[in-house]
């Protein structure tokens, strides 16, 4: 592993910060702040793709449907489940995905590409 590797592994960790990546690569602070939101860009990614795996295949088809913009209602008539169910799936995704708020599962389904602003 080269020097500016271990660098950049050190701010994926949280060990550096962009200060001290500038001093040590010898970059000015504008390359050092944009590597380090690189790199916090990657570690996310990371971690959302750690949480996709937690996600049962019902889950991930409640997501896709939630995604798509159906309401507990229809997605539980879709699915021959109860509101209830769907909420509680909703609830669960939630909790494993690491978000608060609705615009959040969103965000969140389009990047682990289980819709695409396309549709």
């Amino acid at each position: 592993m080269s020097d500016y590797e271990r660098k950049i592994l050190a701010i994926f960790n949280g060990e550096k910060t962009a200060k001290e990546i500038a001093d040590d690569l010898s970059i000015d602070m504008d390359a050092a702040n944009f590597l380090e939101g690189l790199v916090r860009e990657l570690s996310q990614s990371v971690e959302q793709s750690r949480n996709q795996a937690k996600l049962t295949p019902r889950q991930h088809e409640i997501l896709g449907l939630i995604a798509k913009g159906l309401t507990s209602k229809e997605i539980a008539a879709s699915l021959h489940i109860s509101v209830k169910t769907v909420e509680n799936h909703r609830k669960q995704i939630m909790e494993r995905l690491g978000v608060q708020n609705f615009a959040s599962l969103i965000l969140v389904a389009v990047r682990l590409g289980l819709i695409s602003l396309d549709e």
